[in-house]
This record gives C-alpha cells, sequence and structure tokens, in this order.
C-alpha cells in the first residue's frame, strides 16, 4: 500500500521496516542524505570564510544559526556555531551578553557529545569546554578534568603517528616538519601562558625574570628560524619585544622600552606586510620549503593597529611624551588599517 501510494505506515514502524530491509530511516522516507551533507558543507564553509576574511565572529555565527533552523540536527552546524560564540564572547562583551554566550557554547558542546558519533565534531566539544568550564564564573574545572583525562596522550595524537607511519620518503619528511612546527608552536604558547599568576594573585616571576623568559621565547623563534624568516612566528616575536617595552617602561628603564617598542613596530609592520603574500615559504633550515599559508585573523584590525591600540595603555604612560614614542605612532599610523 506504500509503494502504491493508497497508505503510509505508522511512523513507530519506521524503524523495524529500516531494520528488515538493512537501510536507514532516511532512505526509507526519501531524504538526499548526499545532498543534505553538501548544503549542510555549504553553510559551515560560508561561515568559515567570514571567520578567515576578517574575524567576523558575529556574522559567521548568524549563518550557522540559520543553518541548524534548516538542519536542526546537524552536528557539524552546531560545533562550528559553538567555536564562533565561544571566541566572539572575548570582544568586550557587556557581562550578561557574555554569560549568555558561555551558557549557550556548553549547552551546544554537551548535546554533542551527548549525541554525536563524529570525532571531528566531539574533539572540537571537549577542547572548548576544558577552556570553558574552569573559568571562575561557570566553576567546573572538574568536568573539564574528567574531559580531558579521556583524551590520548601527545604520543598518540594524529600528527606523531603519521610522522612514524610515513617513516621514510618526502611525505613523512613533510610531516615530521609539521610535527617539529607545532611542538615549537605549542612550548611558545605554553611558556606564554606561564606568566598568569601564582593562586593568590601574587606574581609568578619579577619584572627580571619575566624579560629572561621572554628572551627565551625568541632565542628558541630564532634558534628555528636561524635566516630571520619567521612566517607565522613573527607575530609571536613582535608581541614579546612589546611585552619587554612594556615591562621596561613600568620599571623606569625608558631607553630599552623604546628600544624593544621599535622593535615590535617593525616586526607588527613586517608580519602585515607577510599577510599580502601567503604562498611564500620558509627558508630555515629545518622548515625549508614549507608553505607559510593564509593567516586567520583573531582581530579586525591589522597588527600595526593593534600596537597602537596597545600603546594607548597606562604601560606606556612613561614614554608618551617623548619624540621617539611619536616617532614609532606616525611610523605605525602609516600602515595601520581595518581588516
Amino acid at each position: 500500500k506504500w509503494e502504491t501510494g493508497a497508505s503510509l505506515p505508522d511512523i513507530t514502524q519506521i524503524p523495524a521496516l529500516a531494520n528488515i530491509f538493512d537501510t536507514s530511516a532516511d532512505v526509507l522516507l526519501g531524504i538526499d542524505l548526499t545532498a543534505k551533507e553538501k548544503r549542510v558543507q555549504e553553510i559551515y564553509d560560508e561561515a568559515d570564510a567570514l571567520y578567515k576574511n576578517g574575524f567576523h565572529n558575529a556574522a559567521a555565527a548568524e549563518v550557522l544559526r540559520a543553518g541548524l533552523k534548516e538542519f536542526p540536527n546537524s552536528h557539524k552546524l552546531m560545533s562550528g556555531l559553538m567555536t564562533r560564540l565561544w571566541m566572539e564572547r572575548e570582544n568586550d562583551k557587556p557581562e550578561p551578553v557574555r554569560d549568555e554566550m558561555t551558557q549557550e557554547v556548553i549547552r551546544l558542546g554537551e548535546k554533542i557529545l551527548a549525541e554525536s558519533t563524529d570525532d571531528e565534531c566531539r574533539h572540537n566539544a571537549i577542547q572548548i569546554l576544558c577552556f570553558v568550564y574552569p573559568e571562575p564564573e561557570v566553576g567546573q574545572r572538574e568536568k573539564a578534568v574528567a574531559l580531558a583525562e579521556k583524551m590520548p596522550d601527545t604520543l598518540l595524537s594524529r600528527q606523531h603517528l603519521m610522522s612514524h607511519i610515513y617513516n621514510t620518503g618526502d611525505k613523512g619528511a613533510a610531516l615530521r616538519e609539521d610535527l617539529i612546527f607545532s611542538n615549537i608552536s605549542n612550548i611558545i604558547t605554553t611558556m606564554r601562558i606561564n606568566f598568569y599568576p601564582h593562586d593568590d594573585g601574587s606574581p609568578r616571576y619579577t619584572a627580571e625574570e619575566s624579560i629572561t623568559i621572554e628572551r627565551k621565547i625568541l632565542a628558541l623563534i630564532d634558534l628555528m628560524f636561524e635566516d630571520g624568516n619567521y612566517g607565522y612566528f613573527r607575530g609571536i616575536a613582535a608581541d614579546e619585544y612589546r611585552e619587554m617595552a612594556a615591562s621596561y617602561s613600568r620599571h623606569g628603564d625608558n631607553a630599552a622600552a623604546i628600544d624593544n617598542l621599535k622593535l615590535a613596530a617593525e616586526h607588527f609592520i613586517k608580519s602585515d606586510e607577510q599577510d599580502e603574500r601567503p604562498n611564500e615559504q620558509y627558508t630555515s633550515l629545518l622548515f625549508r620549503g614549507k608553505e607559510i599559508g593564509v593567516p586567520i585573523y583573531n582581530m579586525p584590525y591589522n597588527n600595526a593597529q593593534y600596537l597602537l591600540t596597545e600603546m594607548e595603555k597606562t604601560d606606556f604612560d612613561a614614554l608618551r611624551g617623548s619624540a621617539e614614542f611619536r616617532e614609532i605612532q606616525e611610523e605605525l599610523k602609516k600602515h595601520a588599517k581595518l581588516r
């Protein structure tokens, strides 16, 4: 009767029919899964492009929200929306708005973990929840610990395993380049995070110790990129010089502060120039031939404008009246722009 259009089966019979004919309910109901997956990917890609081409997280989130109205059970779109909301929270949102976004991030993440079998979606949810749960306003560090403890050790990561699978030849060499690059990035990021204060709020390092560690980070970058072609790491180097300039300024060494601020400006301007040439390659010994790649911006303006904004902070008040400080500002203004 169903085949001839005389009647339709009771909806409760659909799972049994699908089992009998060894197929899915979607196939029985005539749902084109390929077309659905293609449309979901198109929505995801549209949102991703908004993010990568100017850090438009709010606009990307709206595209994903609209997509979820069309495909309310798409974990891929949920994962994308979760990521965009998590990042958009940091853009000077009022506390009630930020709290609401945080709760939505948690709801999406927990829904994905409860329902999805897709590893990529689940891993993204776990990563973001591990960052969000310990935040003071959330106060659920134990949930983050429970999720993190279920994840594999570093030695079981995709990059590490692939580098061993392809243990010879050019493909293996390229995979090991990526692994070294990733490890260097993680080491530097962890060194920078370690500046966070003790549990009682006291500084972990003195000003002199902080500057010493910042110089270690710069020395590591120089060691890995001995020819000065820093690529992705140029922005990190620039920010370290900015941090040292602020530290010297706070402690009265204005000459050292200006010297480091000049280096910060030089590297930030070069980093912006590099962003215009994404197809260039690294030339240092370890990464020779590796593409620098297209940058993903994490702010709506370029690095020159970022440094100008940072120079308005009280850290640099002691330098503000000097001719050298104004010269750095004027040079940065020539290059500053919105993305």
